[in-house]
């Protein structure tokens, strides 16, 4: 919808002011071509990037950045789950969706180790191989059962920004160029079209 509304906008002002520019004899056509080009270039390219992110989502296991469930993986066919709201996160398990854990608010990651605070202000270790879970009372407790190695916990939405950004890589920036060139492409065939027709009402009235 929104997209709608933006190429109406941009196309009557394109028709306002080819109008303006151009005699009636040339007109014609090239007020049909302003009022549609925004609607055939923003949708070919919401088009194109949906596409492309999609193909992403699936490759690299992250949400596409729509609905209401936002995820990124973890290691052993784990991921970081949002539902809803982006302030606590859960641990779920990627194929059978079960969800081990949830109202995490601080989380970190040690190979196969997940480390976090909750809601609750309890910390909690989780072995994504093994599967264990524990959960402390205190960030010390937390600490000391992890080796000793000083936390570094991220907050969650912090964590989920930068794993899925990781994720995405250059793949992201080489959707949205590939979009723009198919979008632009479109924008190009459709105007020749409408030059071979006008050509050949020409033509045809010559004859």
């Amino acid at each position: 919808m929104a997209i709608f509304i933006l190429s109406f906008i941009i196309g009557i002002i394109a028709v306002i002011i080819v109008s303006f520019i151009l005699d009636k004899q040339k007109r014609t056509r090239k007020l049909f071509f302003a009022f549609c080009a925004p609607f055939i270039g923003f949708y070919t390219l919401y088009i194109c990037a949906f596409i492309g992110s999609t193909i992403i989502s699936q490759t690299k296991g992250i949400d596409i950045g729509i609905g209401d469930t936002w995820y990124v993986p973890l290691n052993n066919s784990y991921k970081l789950l949002f539902i809803d709201i982006l302030d606590y996160g859960s641990i779920s398990d990627k194929n059978t969706g079960e969800i081990f854990l949830s109202d995490i608010s601080e989380i970190e990651q040690r190979n196969d180790l997940i480390l976090g605070k909750m809601s609750s202000d309890e910390y909690f270790l989780f072995n994504t191989e093994t599967r264990e879970l524990s959960k402390f009372e205190s960030e010390k407790g937390l600490t000391s059962s992890s080796g000793n190695q000083k936390l570094s916990l991220k907050n969650v939405y912090d964590f989920y920004s930068e794993r899925k950004s990781e994720a995405r890589g250059y793949w992201f920036y080489l959707i949205g160029i590939l979009s723009l060139l198919f979008s632009i492409g479109h924008l190009w065939i459709v105007n020749d079209i409408i030059l071979f027709f006008s050509f050949s009402k020409r033509l045809i009235k010559l004859k």
